[in-house]
């Protein structure tokens, strides 16, 4: 039984030999270092000595967490956007009788398309969405009661009904978008697991969060590699009915961090020299 360090790279679990990793460290500041590769994010000061820091979602072709967080900040501005839109394109068929094409179905707009596939990274972000889930049922609900109303010659409370809809379920969605974008910045936090080459050279990889550390039968380990084929660093798959980790080889790893620096003009050593060159100048 190996003990293994289990983290997560946009909500999929890695594990690699605890024996490997120095140290874990909240992401703080990062030093900025010259290079072509992708996975090179810069240097961290670690103990007083500046370590190369690589990306792991780059590693295995991942995009970044930062760029995938403002893309996301994006989108669901987006989404805030359209049903603003959408009570607006229905005020207008009350009041003109114009045909209403918008979405009734919650799940077929594209914020519901999104809600129900997306994949919360942690409890407090499930939590925050699954207040989204009344008010917005509650506000693609309101087409068939209005448009019913204004059809039969209520327009009067058809309008009043989406006035209030406005001031309050929109209103409170609106505050929902507002918060969870809110939140999506704020609470991005990033961990750095700072590991040894066999050489003696330190340096770190940037990984989304830690669950744990657990004890692994190694003899259950999965050979496959399916999904993986263009990530090398990734050795074997551990599944089974509830999870499934993908084992992460250190030896790999190391490979292709120094592939990665030399392919940008930097050896891992001259990597971890720039790094540190650049913390001495910024101090």
């Amino acid at each position: 039984m190996a003990k293994v360090l289990i983290f997560r790279s946009r909500n999929k679990l890695f594990g690699m030999p605890v024996s490997s990793v120095e140290e874990v460290l909240w992401l703080d500041a990062v030093s900025e270092v010259p290079a072509e590769s992708r996975s090179l994010r810069g240097g961290i000061t670690v103990r007083g000595t500046v370590l190369p820091l690589h990306d792991f979602r780059c590693l295995i072709g991942e995009p970044n967490l930062r760029v995938e967080r403002d893309e996301l900040v994006t989108s669901l501005s987006q989404r805030e956007a359209e049903h603003i839109a959408w009570l607006d394109a229905l005020e207008a068929s009350v009041k003109d009788g114009t045909p209403f094409r918008k979405p009734l179905d919650p799940t077929q707009c594209a914020f519901g398309q999104w809600f129900y596939a997306y994949q919360p990274a942690d409890e407090a972000q499930r939590r925050s969405l699954a207040r989204f889930e009344a008010p917005h049922r509650e506000i693609h609900a309101l087409a068939d009661k209005v448009l019913t109303k204004a059809r039969g010659g209520d327009v009067e409370q058809a309008m009043a009904d989406v006035d209030s809809a406005r001031n309050t379920t929109l209103a409170l969605l609106l505050r929902l978008f507002k918060e969870f974008k809110k939140s999506l910045v704020d609470d991005m936090r990033e961990l750095a697991l700072v590991l040894k080459t066999g050489a003696g050279h330190r340096y770190a990889v940037v990984v989304d969060g830690v669950d744990n550390i657990r004890s692994l039968n190694t003899e259950d380990l999965n050979p496959s590699k399916d999904g993986f084929e263009s990530a090398p660093i990734v050795s074997r798959i551990w599944s089974s009915d509830v999870e499934t980790i993908l084992e992460v080889d250190v030896d790999r790893l190391e490979q292709w961090v120094d592939a990665q620096s030399i392919a940008g003009g930097k050896t891992a050593a001259a990597s971890e020299q720039s790094a540190q060159s650049a913390a001495t100048s910024a101090a």
